[in-house]
């Protein structure tokens, strides 16, 4: 993996990966203090063998800002994370992919990429879909709601993409999963449902 520390004052630093990997076997594929911006294009694969895709720490001085630019059918995978004085912002765009949790990402903005979300996500302002997130199937029984998962964030701006959602075939009780909106503005939700019936999407 590669971790940055970034001490200097009005400086970014830069890493750009375009096709080829960068791959942590059992750690966290991209730790950053201090600002840095990631670009990963044509095809390029990054993952977190640790779990971890991006985690932006914090630190006195200068902020952490991470931006991480997917493009051109680049992969992720791992979760993302943003300590409570960090900033992480993460664009996935023309066909990448990344199947990962956020937690507390602050920015999520997808123009034709996919998140696969694999565990319930928080994302601190605002979520931008002009693509796909799926919601990953349920885990454990799938006739209760401890199962499902949820995306949380303040702002949702549906910009023509979709949501991917898993919901049990019941009653009107029956379990699902959420997007909850907990302030701000929300814009053209479509929605693709997969009905579970025993735990499998049809």
């Amino acid at each position: 993996g590669v971790r940055s520390v970034n001490l200097t004052p009005a400086a970014t630093y830069v890493l750009r990966l375009s096709g080829g990997s960068l791959v942590s076997e059992q750690g966290t594929a991209v730790v950053a203090e201090g600002p840095l911006d990631v670009t990963t294009t044509d095809g390029a694969v990054v993952t977190g063998g640790g779990g971890f895709l991006l985690r932006a720490l914090d630190q006195a001085a200068p902020q952490t800002v991470v931006n991480l630019n997917a493009s051109n059918a680049s992969v992720l995978t791992g979760d993302a994370m943003a300590e409570p004085s960090s900033v992480a912002n993460i664009n996935l765009m023309t066909g990448s992919t990344w199947t990962g949790a956020a937690f507390d990402v602050t920015n999520i903005a997808l123009d034709a990429g996919t998140w696969m979300m694999t565990e319930s996500s928080t994302v601190t302002q605002q979520v931008t879909n002009a693509g796909l997130i799926q919601y990953m199937p349920p885990a454990g029984d799938p006739a209760q709601l401890s199962s499902y998962k949820t995306l949380t964030t303040p702002d949702y701006v549906g910009g023509g993409g979709r949501l991917g959602l898993n919901t049990f075939l019941g009653d009107d009780g029956s379990p699902s999963d959420l997007l909850i909106i907990n302030g701000g503005v929300q814009w053209a939700i479509p929605l693709c449902s997969s009905p579970i019936r025993t735990g499998r999407a049809h």
